[in-house]
């Protein structure tokens, strides 16, 4: 059995880390456009992937949206396959895994803050219905933020 690189479960993301997610999720998102081994780059990072030490709630995607303390609140009763790679493991070949196909979840994000222009802070809670490939993408981070990796299956 492999071990995994990153198993710490990630902890929720306080308005104390904004500037650490700010500069870290900056790092993240320049790692998406990267070939790493068989990847040609990611279409999102946790910021587990970058840091064992004290791994916060967050993911970035190649899209660029700021994904922090994510929740799936509801699911499709059953899966569909999933062929995934993992920018964790860059010599591994994608696998089949199980993922709902439509799920709803919420999550924050940062804004600029109104009253100083040089600050961010965090959004109100945004809800959000996702399916197939987002909906994919969503539970392989949300999986990275618990610290589970597609080979752990």
């Amino acid at each position: 059995r492999m071990v995994n690189p990153h198993s710490k479960v990630s902890r929720e993301v306080l308005e104390s880390d904004i500037k650490r997610v700010t500069e870290e999720a900056s790092v993240l998102y320049n790692l998406c456009f990267m070939k790493n081994g068989l990847a040609n780059g990611a279409r999102a990072m946790a910021h587990g992937q970058i840091c064992d030490n004290d791994p916060l709630r967050f993911f970035v995607t190649a899209k660029k949206e700021l994904i922090i303390n994510p929740v799936i609140t509801k699911h499709t009763n059953t899966t569909v396959d999933s062929v995934e790679g993992c920018y964790s493991y860059p010599d591994k070949k994608p696998i089949i895994v199980q993922r709902w196909n439509k799920i709803e979840v919420s999550f924050i994000t940062l804004m600029v803050d109104p009253d100083n222009k040089d600050k961010f802070k965090f959004s109100s809670v945004l809800k959000d219905k996702l399916n197939g490939l987002e909906a994919k993408i969503f539970e392989h981070e949300q999986n990275h933020l618990d610290g589970i990796y597609i080979f752990n299956y």
